[in-house]
């Protein structure tokens, strides 16, 4: 659909994301009327810089949840015409997620796809081994804990 969030076709320039992988990555959208155009799917999420237009305060992290909601235009977001589907529910404002090391993460099980952590000596872009300063992970389809924004696994 024209004007959906659009995914990475390669990850860190090399190759190909698998369709096991997408929900893994924090997608983006310009306002609540892009998620009112699509229904999502367990485990995805899209960030949007203002519900209206950006920088209009109402910038957050939505995820998908399959259900039946009412659209209040602010936290909870139906699509057109996916009434007793889902719909797209703002992630709490002050994003809390639970701290771990990375070798302390959670076990990879079905109940964890989706799920975000702060992995506190998780890597990121030139942090050598054992100097991880942290970032936030999710749980995702292929089996690994990986860094929201890379979609790689992360590793201390």
């Amino acid at each position: 659909m024209s004007g959906s969030p659009s995914n990475f076709v390669s990850s860190n320039g090399v190759g190909v994301i698998s369709d096991s992988n997408l929900n893994a990555i924090v997608q983006t959208g310009q306002t609540a009327a892009i998620l009112r155009g699509f229904t999502g799917i367990s485990g995805m999420s899209v960030t949007l810089p203002g519900l209206s237009s950006a920088g209009d305060g109402g910038a957050g992290l939505f995820y998908w949840s399959s259900g039946t909601y009412t659209d209040n235009g602010t936290t909870v977001i139906v699509p057109n015409g996916a009434t007793g589907q889902g719909a797209w529910l703002r992630a709490a404002s002050r994003f809390l997620a639970p701290l771990y090391t990375v070798a302390a993460l959670p076990a990879v099980v079905a109940a964890n796809q989706g799920q975000f952590a702060y992995a506190t000596n998780g890597r990121n872009t030139g942090e050598g081994s054992g100097a991880g300063t942290g970032c936030l992970v999710t749980c995702n389809s292929a089996g690994v804990w990986a860094a929201v924004w890379s979609g790689v696994q992360v590793v201390a």
